[in-house]
C-alpha cells in the first residue's frame, strides 16, 4: 500500500471514538444494541460474501478460458466486477489490505471495460 494510503488508514483509526479502535470485530459496539448483528452471524455473512466473490471471479476466468464466454462480454464483466466489489468487502473486513487494493485495481479495469463495451453497443446500433 502505498504512504499516503497508510497514513490516511492509520489517521482513520487514531481518530476512532474512544473504545472504537480495537477490532474490525467490535465495529457493532458503535450501533445501538437493536442495530447490532451478532459477532458470529457477521463472521459467517463476510464469509459468504468472500466466498461468493472468489467464486464469481474462478467463474468468470473459467467460462473465459474454455471459451464459454468472451472477455468482452456483458457476463464476464459483471462476474468480475461483483466478484471484485465482494472480495474488497470480505478483505477489507478480514484487515488484507493487501488484497483489497488487488481488488479496487480489478473493480477499476472491470467498470473501464464495461465503459468500452457500453461505448461499443452503442456505436454498433448507430451504425445500424
Amino acid at each position: 500500500m502505498s504512504g499516503a494510503c497508510v497514513k490516511m488508514v492509520r489517521h482513520f483509526a487514531h481518530n476512532l471514538p474512544a473504545g472504537a479502535q480495537a477490532s474490525h470485530r467490535q465495529a457493532g459496539s458503535l450501533l445501538t444494541t437493536h442495530q447490532r448483528m451478532p459477532e458470529k452471524d457477521l463472521d459467517l455473512f463476510m464469509e459468504i460474501i468472500g466466498w461468493t466473490g472468489s467464486i464469481g471471479i474462478l467463474l468468470a476466468y473459467g467460462l473465459n478460458s474454455y471459451q464459454k464466454i468472451r472477455s468482452d462480454s456483458l457476463t464476464f464483466l459483471l462476474l468480475n466486477l461483483t466478484g471484485a466489489l465482494f472480495l474488497i468487502g470480505y478483505t477489507f473486513y478480514e484487515e488484507a489490505f493487501a488484497s483489497t487494493f488487488l481488488n479496487l485495481v480489478w473493480v477499476i479495469i472491470a467498470v473501464f471495460a464495461l465503459g468500452k463495451w457500453h461505448r461499443d453497443r452503442t456505436a454498433k446500433k448507430i451504425r445500424s
